[in-house]
This record gives C-alpha cells, structure tokens and sequence, in this order.
C-alpha cells in the first residue's frame, strides 16, 4: 500500500491557525530534493489550517501508479502542489480540472508539461521554478567579473529554450550568450568548441545531459587552465573549484509555493506560470579567483556573499 501521510493529523495545527478549508495534494518525485520540499510546503499549509495529503509518485510501477491516482482521486483535493515530472503527469492525468502548482523544477520554460497547447491545461498550471531568474543570474555575472562581454553556455537538446530565455536578459546587459551544444558523451568535442569560441567564461545550468561528475570536474580544470571563471548553479560546485555560484533557497520556494497554492485555489493564479523566488544565496571561491586573476571587491565581498576556498 502506498504510504500516505495526512498532514492534518501530525499535531502541527496550532491554535492561530485560520482554517480556510482547501485540500491540498502535495504529490512529489523521488528525488530529495522535491521530498524536502513537499514537507515544507505541507508543514506551511497545514499550519494555515489546510488539510494536505503527501504522495510519494512513483511511475515506474504501474501497480503504484494506478494506486497513487486512486488515492489521490479520492481526496478529491481543491488543488494540487507537484514536485517533478511523473509527480505532474499523476495530478494531471488523474484530476483533469484541478489547479496545479508545480515546484522546485529546474530549467522550467523547457518542462515538457507546459509545451501542450491545450488552454485548459495552461490556465490551470504554474509554479516556483528552482532556477534564478535570468536576470539575476546576468547581473551576477557582471557584478563578479565587470568585463565580461562573451559568456558560453554548454546546454543538451532538453535544455534550448532556458538558454534562449538567458540570451535574453544577457542581450539587455549587453552581454553576448554563446550556446554551445553538448553531452556527457560528447563534452570533449564541446570543450573544443569553448576554447574555439574566445568567450570570457561559461555558465552552467543544471542540465543532467550535459553535467556529471567527469564533466563537471573537465570544465573546472578548463576554467582554471584558461584563467577564465565558471559561474555554477549551486555552492557544492563552487566548493569544488568554480569561480562563483548563486542558487536559490529552498525555504523561499517552499513558502512561495505555498501562497501559489491558496492562490490558485481561489482562481486567482499568477500571469505568468513561471514564477521565480527573489531570496537567493550567492558564492564565491577567493582561490580559484586569485588563481584566474579576478579581483573580487571590498564591496562585493562585504554583501552576504559566501566565501569559499580560503
């Protein structure tokens, strides 16, 4: 039987809770990242006085597929929070008219569940993306090496509309995106590609085509050979020898996912379905600074940057 936790009754409601009465789905994929998630967004909508049910999906199994749906179908929930693909395609299978509010899903303008051009299923999907906004992460850039004018980004076939969405902001900054195409299989080809383009750094995205740990660590070493930055997704990258990182907080998505929902619920979802948090954490390596001969500011450093490799 497919464990079902009832959010309602672990004892968390407390007395200043509003019971505002929806019932609220949080289904989410098997990756620790969405189940982390998906408590924080149950435990900040139960304290609401919301009634929540937590699904693990599971969509390798047709036997557990078919009895998440059942379960899920039988809370009959007023809207439903999902956390990654198979979660989403379980709520929008199984409830074809209840809203849906995705979470932590990374590279979000190209998730397969908004290509459809049905009207019914855009109007009813948005959600918290885990990347930083575009924006952000540009101005990013520019604030930890001010020349930069040609940055490069190694992406996979599932990741072309997040790249368009970066050339975008970077073009508003006055900055040219350089998109290399690449995979695991063939990053030594694209590391030719790099050094063939003259760009002034990369910037990675979270795109599982592209990185694993071998590539990741070969475009480090290329970094600190060419003595030019490579600006990552996330802290342990930066820890392990990137220039500087930024990511966002997993508590502000959780939270904004958790006002999308009693949003959505009353039929008054966001204009855009992509919604990005505004608390990030920034990163930088001093060493692998000063091993590229990049000055990072008094400034800079003294504005809640987190420093790493000293």
């Amino acid at each position: 039987m497919q464990a079902i936790i009832w959010a309602a009754l672990t004892g968390i409601i407390g007395p200043e809770a509003v019971l505002a009465g929806e019932r609220v789905g949080v289904i989410y994929d098997s990756a620790q990242r969405y189940g982390n998630a998906a408590r924080l967004i149950a435990e900040t909508l139960t304290r609401q006085g919301h009634e929540c049910l937590l699904v693990s999906a599971d969509s390798s199994d047709d036997d557990k597929d078919r009895e998440q749906s059942d379960e899920l179908a039988s809370f009959r929930p007023t809207v439903v929070a999902t956390g990654g693909n198979a979660a989403t395609a379980l709520a929008l299978r199984t409830l074809p008219d209840v809203p849906i509010v995705f979470f932590m899903v990374p590279n979000a303008r190209d998730a397969p569940f908004l290509e459809s051009p049905s009207r019914n299923k855009r109007v009813r999907l948005c959600g918290v993306t885990s990347d930083v906004a575009p924006e952000k992460q540009v101005a990013w850039i520019q604030s930890t090496s001010p020349r930069t004018q040609r940055v490069a980004i190694l992406h996979g076939p599932r990741t072309t509309r997040t790249v368009a969405g970066l050339q975008e902001a970077a073009r508003r900054r006055h900055i040219d995106v350089i998109p290399i195409a690449a995979t695991c299989e063939t990053f030594a080809a694209a590391i030719d590609q790099l050094n063939a383009a003259n760009v002034d750094g990369v910037l990675m995205i979270p795109d599982s085509d592209v990185y694993r740990v071998e590539s990741v660590k070969r475009l480090l070493l290329w970094g600190a050979r060419c003595s030019k930055p490579v600006w990552t997704f996330t802290g342990n990258v930066v820890r392990a020898g990137a220039f500087a990182g930024i990511e966002i907080e997993p508590e502000a998505v959780a939270k904004r996912t958790a006002e999308l929902v009693i949003q959505a619920g009353r039929g008054k979802p966001p204009s855009n379905p992509i919604v990005y948090v505004d608390h990030v954490q920034r990163f930088v390596n001093v060493h692998t600074a000063k091993m590229i001969s990049v000055e990072l500011s008094q400034e800079l450093l003294a504005g809640g940057v987190a420093r790493m490799g000293e």
